[in-house]
């Protein structure tokens, strides 16, 4: 029999226990190595005791909280004004009305003939949550997928339907992308399909058309990338959408794009801010379904609320289907009860509720709030333009930040900076980092057992220095790519002036103890994965 072409986080077909119970903790088991905490920063307790012994320098996840990014005033005035005055009972399942009401405005304010209706609008518990809220959506043959594993192990199947399942179901991805977007593929049986990146570090859309087929179910493109934060411009982004409507007219069904849009408030250069949904409706386009996901855990500060949105839209090509998309959503996968708590949708909606119509911010008259804005307010008194000066603001303290650890890690003999950053001479280009992160890496370190992040956490911690707690890069690559080519490690470069000297220093020392001990590097090359499509029949190992 031959081996079906399974993602390769299911089981093999030879090892699938008979026992249901069984064949479950074996598949959670295999997915492990999809989820972000779990890296062997991590598994190896580095993290942890840096931490107990205060020695931690923390740089693995995107939550500006931790350094020193306070959330806008005005989001903890309306909740503690929800909180008060008693909302605490459920929502409907694609959440608060008044909240996606709102919401449904904001691609181009409220008078924009490119707004979408409120029934196209969802709420989650965060971005992460709506993209595998999405792609949950569009693999409704996960149930009958492990019923069939199960048949065929016990002999009771044939193996031609779970080909067949498994063959209509493939993502396109940036070969570089978020590692919960894998992680969720893995979880639904999803194939990935990697979207190679061009020589500006963003998905190279010219190779997109040769790697649709029928059995595309989604594109995702982040308009700016996690961990490659190059930022797609307005042209690149409707090239991709023009290269998906062509193919879904051909195939004669939907293709749907997942426009991650989380970091769009992030990107330095202001004129070439993408809105996918805009674009979509603007140009025309009939034959995709533009889905936008944000959440208020990034430019707001306010991640450990856990609130997210989704927005979507489509043309008239495919009406009927989206419906049913929209149905799907709202009654099977989010079934009764909204995942967010009331008093955050409520406070969300009174925040947007006031932006949108220029309203009085009143927490500005309360001395408490008011003071957590003396560094950008002025004499702004408005919802709306407090929130710009807000943004304006913080928008250059995260660029400064940034900029200055790229600009001091870039300068550490032994030490790379993704291409991508830098200009032709070498030097960091600060129009470039659109985003939170900065990746590097050991130039004289060859690929090991573990990863180098979890190698300078070691050094650290056996010498008494502070510790740098980063992410291995190969936790954004997909499973064929990883272990393969340059290693990197992922830093979230958002840390104070202290914290940013102590990291280099750190990460100087052990360069140099790497080029001590490894004076001849073995010279590795970069898997061109555009050429590693895996096909619909054969095994994907």
């Amino acid at each position: 029999m031959a081996q079906c072409s399974t993602f390769s986080a299911l089981p093999s077909l030879g090892s699938v226990p008979s026992s249901p119970r069984t064949f479950f903790n074996a598949r959670l088991l295999d997915m492990e190595k999809y989820t972000l905490r779990n890296t062997d920063v991590v598994a190896r307790g580095f993290a942890k005791r840096a931490i107990q012994d205060g020695r931690a320098i923390e740089g693995r996840l995107g939550n500006p909280t931790i350094f020193g990014f306070l959330p806008y005033p005005g989001l903890d005035y309306y909740l503690k004004q929800a909180v008060r005055e008693g909302f605490a009972g459920y929502t409907e399942s694609t959440g608060y009305t008044p909240l996606r009401e709102e919401l449904s405005h904001i691609n181009g304010g409220a008078e924009s003939r490119f707004s979408v209706s409120v029934d196209n609008v969802f709420i989650g518990c965060g971005s992460s949550d709506l993209i595998g809220t999405i792609l949950e959506v569009l693999s409704p043959e996960i149930p009958n997928m492990l019923d069939r594993l199960i048949e065929v192990k016990t002999g009771q199947g044939s193996i031609d339907p779970l080909i067949d399942i498994l063959s209509k179901n493939e993502v396109i991805t940036p070969e570089w992308s978020y590692v919960v977007y894998h992680a969720n593929m893995a979880r639904l049986g999803m194939r990935n399909i990697s979207l190679p990146l061009n020589g500006t570090g963003v998905p190279d859309v010219g190779k997109l058309e040769e790697l649709l087929t029928p059995n595309t179910k989604a594109v995702i493109l982040a308009t700016v990338g996690n961990p490659i934060v190059a930022g797609m411009t307005p042209e690149e982004y409707m090239q991709a959408l023009n290269i998906m409507e062509q193919k879904a007219k051909e195939y004669g069904h939907p293709i749907f794009l997942i426009a991650d849009i989380i970091y769009e408030s992030v990107r330095r250069d202001r004129n070439n801010r993408v809105g996918p949904i805009t674009l979509a409706m603007k140009n025309g386009i009939r034959n995709v379904i533009v889905l936008t996901v944000n959440s208020a855990s990034k430019m707001m500060g306010w991640p450990g609320n856990r609130i997210g949105w989704g927005k979507a839209s489509a043309g008239d090509a495919y009406e009927d289907y989206f419906r049913t998309f929209l149905d799907y959503l709202g009654n099977l996968i989010l079934p009764s009860l909204g995942r967010a708590a009331l008093p955050q949708q409520v406070a969300l909606y009174r925040f947007f509720n006031s932006i949108n119509r220029k309203k009085h911010a009143e927490w500005i008259d309360i001395d408490r709030f008011a003071e957590r804005a003396t560094d950008w307010a002025g004499d702004a008194t408005s919802e709306h333009e407090l929130y710009e000066r807000f943004k304006e603001y913080r928008r250059a303290e995260i660029g400064r930040r940034v900029y200055e650890f790229a600009n001091l890690a870039n300068r550490i003999p032994g030490v790379s900076l993704m291409p991508f950053l830098l200009k032709s001479d070498g030097a960091v280009d600060p129009g470039r980092l659109n985003a939170f992160y900065v990746m590097c890496r050991f130039e004289a370190l060859p690929r090991g057992e573990f990863s180098q992040a979890a190698r300078l956490a070691e050094f650290a911690l056996e010498l008494g220095f502070k510790v740098p707690l980063t992410t291995p890069g190969d936790e954004f690559l997909t499973p064929e790519a990883r272990g393969k080519g340059e290693e990197w490690f992922r830093v979230v470069a958002l840390m104070g002036d202290t914290d940013r000297e102590e990291m280099v220093d750190v990460m100087g020392k052990f360069a140099n103890q790497c080029r001590r001990t490894y004076p001849n590097p073995v010279q590795v090359s970069v898997p061109d994965l555009s050429s590693q499509r895996p096909a619909s029949e054969g095994p994907m190992q």
